[in-house]
């Protein structure tokens, strides 16, 4: 969704420049309102329980640009204008709306593995998304036979609250009660949170992120998920999952965990 900012950014400050009684006055103008438009609108994100971006301002500013660029190539009446922005318009937000495509493409893949969201013995594992100052592999639990089964390995780099993202966009759990999964820590009590985002979810304070301590040794672990609620006291609606994001607390010394067979029962 955040690569249909270009478009926008486009589409926008055309329709406001085609409006105009004086145009060839305005245009650069425009460009100036239509970035503070923007900006503005990014700085106001965090007030209505949403995220600022600046990469989401950048990729807005690029379609205002190119709509620059298209009306001042209208007024010096150079021909080729809308022959050459059009074309560079399109293939950009199709460039742009690839990620989303990949994106819808796992998760049709994970669907097709519920209710085990994720054993990472199949290609699901590509399903996960690292988090910043984060590192992931996939192991093979037999070095001599990597092929019969694997785990996924994170560890995080410096003292951050990293961790690893799980995409399950519009996944009903209504009919289970517990997430499970098996894990295993570096140390003992390795402390292992676990953030729960439905549709409504856009960051911390619109999710539910309940804690367990994992062991050294491999595992089994379940939350009931009946009941998960936000910080604002909100119940998550567990008809309609959006993701999970697996993370270790970055002011404790353990630096990994290890994860497999994600699933609800």
């Amino acid at each position: 969704m955040d690569a249909l900012h270009f478009p926008a950014g486009f589409v926008l400050f055309i329709i406001i420049y085609l409006t105009l009684p004086h145009r060839r006055n305005t245009v650069h103008v425009l460009l100036v309102i239509a970035s503070l438009m923007f900006a503005a609108v990014e700085l106001l994100q965090p007030y209505v329980g949403r995220t600022a971006s600046w990469e989401d301002f950048g990729v807005s500013l690029l379609g205002v640009l190119m709509a620059w660029l298209w009306a001042i190539g209208k007024q010096q009446s150079i021909k080729l204008t809308p022959f050459i922005i059009i074309p560079i318009v399109i293939g950009g937000a199709l460039w742009l709306l690839k990620p989303g495509a990949i994106a819808a493409s796992r998760a049709y893949q994970i669907h097709q593995l519920f209710p085990v969201i994720a054993n990472f013995e199949t290609p699901a594992h590509r399903l996960i998304i690292p988090l910043w100052r984060s590192n992931v592999n996939q192991i093979a639990y037999n070095k001599n036979a990597p092929e019969d089964a694997h785990y996924l390995s994170y560890s995080k780099r410096g003292n951050r609250w990293s961790g690893l993202g799980l995409k399950v966009i519009q996944q009903n759990w209504s009919n289970y009660t517990e997430l499970c999964f098996d894990a295993k820590g570096q140390l003992p009590n390795t402390r292992l949170y676990i953030r729960f985002d439905d549709q409504m979810s856009s960051n911390s304070q619109t999710s539910s992120t309940q804690k367990i301590a994992i062991n050294p040794k491999w595992g089994n672990y379940c939350i009931n998920i009946q009941q998960l609620t936000t910080n604002e006291k909100r119940t998550i609606d567990i008809s309609n999952m959006k993701k999970l994001v697996f993370f270790i607390d970055g002011k404790r010394p353990s630096k990994s965990f290890s994860i497999d067979n994600v699933r609800v029962n």
